[in-house]
């Protein structure tokens, strides 16, 4: 995958776990550290929440994912011969897709941000890394978005927005979309971070009486008008 983007000239950022179980997720981590029960279907999205924090704090799923980072950072590309950590067509790394964390115990997940990041930058000092948080829906997560992203090594900020699914925060019109859009890159500017919107997503049939199209304009256009520093949509499939 790698060789065939840098022909095409694509960089790629490499996302190294999940929160969600589709790709196993922290609950199969957790299971190899031998803690049961954080995968659980009678919980929305199939997490145990409670048991599932325990990711950021369990010395061996820790070890795992440090393991993780070491073996990622050190590969060689079978096709290029190039090392994973000399490839300037991975464009970075994302410690988690979407790190979860119940209210008021910032501080574990944190800890583990910090931690991971500095580790991956003593492994590969030339790629950027990213945190992985989703974005703020409220004041306090706000303030721990902040914090979690003036890390040292946490190199820019990054948002993740469906308006039609994430129905917390009211985007119900292009307009919307472009005061949220201005609200995030002036929270990474307040920090001195560049900001990349790392997702978004609308379906054919639109929202609010609002066109496909006029959806992915409005934010592609305030993105750049805005200045962030990237915008990435996801994802493409025949569903």
């Amino acid at each position: 995958v790698l060789v065939e983007a840098a022909h095409n000239g694509l960089r790629v950022q490499l996302c190294l776990a999940n929160w969600w179980r589709d790709t196993g997720g922290v609950t199969q981590y957790l299971r190899w550290a031998g803690v049961a029960g954080a995968a659980d279907d009678k919980y929305p999205f199939g997490i145990n929440k409670e048991k599932a924090m325990q990711f950021y704090s369990n010395e061996t799923a820790r070890r795992l994912y440090r393991e993780h980072l070491e073996k990622i950072a050190s590969r060689r590309n079978s096709v290029s011969g190039v090392m994973y950590r000399d490839d300037p067509t991975i464009f970075g790394y994302e410690l988690m897709n979407e790190a979860q964390c119940l209210t008021g115990r910032w501080t574990e997940r944190r800890a583990w941000m910090a931690e991971m990041s500095a580790y991956l930058k003593s492994l590969d000092p030339d790629h950027l890394i990213a945190a992985g948080e989703w974005g703020y829906r409220s004041a306090a997560e706000g303030r721990e978005w902040l914090i979690d992203h003036a890390l040292p090594n946490i190199d820019y900020c990054d948002v993740h927005n469906y308006p039609r699914n994430d129905t917390d925060i009211l985007l119900d019109s292009p307009r919307a979309l472009a005061e949220f859009i201005d609200n995030r890159v002036a929270a990474a500017y307040s920090i001195q971070k560049p900001l990349v919107f790392g997702e978004f997503g609308m379906g054919p049939e639109g929202y609010k009486g609002f066109s496909e199209a006029d959806w992915y304009r409005a934010y592609f256009e305030n993105t750049a008008r805005a200045g962030a520093s990237g915008a990435m949509f996801w994802i493409l499939t025949p569903d």
